[in-house]
């Protein structure tokens, strides 16, 4: 797999702005990539007397030719050449959603002079979206499936380490599975440096 990846950054300091994207191609022709699998997004950011702000949009599709009327299913990361496909320990290592699936999604972060911040994801995918072909191999769905999903994160840093905190609802619709699941953790990462 090889691709091509870009970031404009807008070259004007009152406007905080950046398109990036991305086109990674499960095939060659001609020795340059094909059959590419797309991410789209932009960013802006500032600044407000409680910290810094920064909000995103995104788009991920990882069906072969996504850009395509008729994008080509069964082709991402996996096909008859490489079985095994692109995975470590079962997983792809592309995209977590896996092949032949499509996300949205909007986040925003703030970060806090106090060495803390807060983070919150929203996004709505399409799972495994063939819906001629159920595919075992697949990771989250093997068959056709919807997944939304919300959650926010805390972080704080202090002089021994860092603490985390996470929580998170992802709802899902589909013929394996359907349903609201709450997730959730804690962490707390001690710099061996400092010692508590």
């Amino acid at each position: 797999m090889a691709g091509y990846d870009v970031r404009v950054r807008s070259p004007w300091r009152t406007v905080p702005a950046a398109f990036y994207g991305q086109l990674i191609g499960e095939d060659e022709a001609g020795g340059l990539p094909s059959k590419f699998l797309g991410l789209l997004g932009a960013e802006v950011w500032g600044a407000v007397p409680w910290g810094s702000w920064r909000l995103h949009i995104e788009y991920a599709d990882t069906t072969c030719n996504f850009s395509r009327r008729t994008p080509q299913f069964g082709c991402a990361y996996r096909n008859r050449l490489y079985p095994q496909g692109y995975s470590f320990r079962g997983r792809a290592i592309g995209h977590a959603m896996d092949n032949d699936s499509r996300m949205y999604s909007l986040g925003a972060m703030l970060v806090r002079p106090t060495r803390e911040s807060w983070s919150l994801l929203v996004r709505r995918a399409e799972l495994n979206r063939d819906s001629f072909t159920a595919d075992p191999a697949h990771t989250i769905s093997p068959v056709r499936g919807q997944l939304k999903g919300v959650g926010l994160q805390y972080n704080r840093a202090f002089t021994w380490g860092e603490l985390g905190i996470s929580l998170g609802l992802d709802d899902h619709a589909g013929p394996l599975r359907d349903g609201s699941d709450v997730h959730g953790f804690i962490y707390v990462r001690q710099d061996i440096r400092q010692g508590i």
